[in-house]
């Protein structure tokens, strides 16, 4: 059974920062370029820009199952691979199992 998807983290990057085509591109982007490292976001930070919205509202990268070019979903290599990547949420799906532990 899937509960829900969880946001696990967030990237160290800042949107609206320069792009780089050197950096691996997010998994099924049609844009082949992602963020160069800027300052750790916090949970909150990503918060407020998720929910501004407007023609000004920075675009925020979620990392669906982590990078799954670069290893299994929902793998603890795929989300770290999305951060690396540029992604600024990483998202997962968590399964309960038979006997009601959660896992990814």
């Amino acid at each position: 059974m899937v509960t829900a998807g969880v946001v696990v983290g967030v990237a160290p990057t800042v949107a609206g920062a320069k792009a780089t085509a050197e950096a691996t591109p997010i998994a099924g982007s049609a844009l082949a370029q992602t963020v160069e490292s800027g300052p750790a976001h916090t949970i909150e930070q990503v918060r407020k820009q998720f929910l501004r919205h407007g023609p000004g509202a920075e675009v925020l990268v979620v990392a669906h199952r982590g990078h799954w070019r670069s290893a299994p979903e929902n793998s603890l290599k795929a989300i770290r691979s999305a951060v690396k990547a540029g992604a600024h949420v990483v998202e997962i799906d968590v399964r309960r199992t038979a006997d009601g532990h959660l896992v990814l």
